[in-house]
């Protein structure tokens, strides 16, 4: 039968979670310098102090920087270009007189595709978070910064707007393209431009839920579920870390969380190859392996 330690993983109190990153936190923040790297990641490379956030920052990946160059403004001021152009079907309906239907299809695309997005969101974390390593093709950058920012979460709060999301609109800029010249609906246009612009716009998001005073307008946006917020996000940083993945608006986290989504994937790739996600070997990771192959177990073999 599944243990009451087990289910606990799930229903950790939000506030139980936030005590403990704080405590965390604290901890690593005084030896962040003098950690210990392993052979798949490269060694963190300590950056210079700058004003703003909390702790010092140390950067998990090798050749990081914390500056903001022309080069990582012209990456996001051409992503939002490519967006206005690939928005010129929806723009065209719109100045031709939409109809009643028409409106409401574009409304609903709209929604859909914010909540949409805010998953995905949920599937890339946990995705990262969990698999892989500096050295896998590809994606070895992205899943060393997704990982090391466990370690040191204070240190994206260091990072200007352009800083921090240049790397997913240089992305977008190729993938809006390509969606330019295979659609050409304004609902499929809407689709494109909103998924790929809010993946930029989670990993800001993203970082004002790490920051010690957000603004006003940043704040507001955080209470009413326009943008992950602090005491969401921060149920997440605690050990095992293996909840509360999406980082958009954060609405589909407690469905996905409630559901064990993340358990049930988690079981079906260890029992295809073998693989165990990161969080199984956190603390506590033992009896969240155990809660997660309970759930895929035949009815008939559970005690």
């Amino acid at each position: 039968t599944m243990s009451t330690s087990a289910r606990s993983f799930r229903r950790r109190p939000r506030a139980q979670c936030a005590s403990q990153v704080r405590a965390r936190t604290g901890l690593l923040r005084s030896s962040a310098v003098d950690m210990e790297t392993t052979p798949d990641v490269p060694p963190p490379v300590v950056a210079a102090k700058k004003k703003g956030g909390a702790g010092k920052p140390v950067l998990a990946v090798e050749g990081d920087t914390l500056e903001t160059t022309p080069m990582m403004v012209g990456l996001v001021a051409g992503s939002w270009v490519v967006s206005l152009m690939a928005l010129q079907p929806l723009f065209a309906a719109l100045a031709a007189g939409p109809s009643p239907l028409q409106l409401i299809q574009l409304a609903f695309t709209f929604v859909a595709t914010v909540v949409f997005s805010d998953f995905f969101s949920g599937v890339f974390h946990w995705s990262t978070d969990n698999y892989g390593n500096g050295k896998t093709p590809v994606f070895g950058t992205v899943i060393a910064a997704f990982q090391g920012h466990h370690s040191t979460p204070w240190t994206i709060t260091h990072r200007s707007f352009f800083n921090n999301v240049h790397k997913i609109a240089r992305s977008v800029i190729p993938l809006l393209m390509l969606a330019m010249l295979c659609t050409s609906s304004p609902c499929a246009r809407l689709f494109w431009v909103i998924f790929l612009n809010s993946q930029t716009m989670s990993q800001e998001f993203h970082k004002l839920s790490h920051m010690p005073k957000p603004s006003p307008f940043v704040q507001w946006m955080q209470r009413n579920n326009l943008a992950i917020s602090k005491e969401i996000h921060m149920a997440h940083h605690s050990s095992p870390f293996e909840a509360h993945y999406c980082i958009l608006t954060g609405v589909c986290n407690k469905a996905l969380d409630d559901a064990n989504v993340w358990r049930r994937m988690e079981a079906i790739i260890y029992k295809i190859n073998g693989v165990e996600p990161n969080c199984w070997r956190e603390e506590g990771g033992e009896e969240l392996k155990a809660f997660a192959l309970s759930l895929v177990e035949p009815k008939g073999a559970r005690a």
